[in-house]
C-alpha cells in the first residue's frame, strides 16, 4: 500500500523534472 503512493510521487516528480529539462534545452 505504501509502494503505490511512493511510485506516484516519484513519477510526478520525474514528470515535472523532465518537462523543465526539455524546456531549458
Amino acid at each position: 500500500m505504501e509502494r503505490e503512493p511512493v511510485t506516484v510521487r516519484m513519477k510526478k516528480r520525474l514528470q515535472p523534472n523532465e518537462n523543465e529539462m526539455e524546456t531549458k534545452e
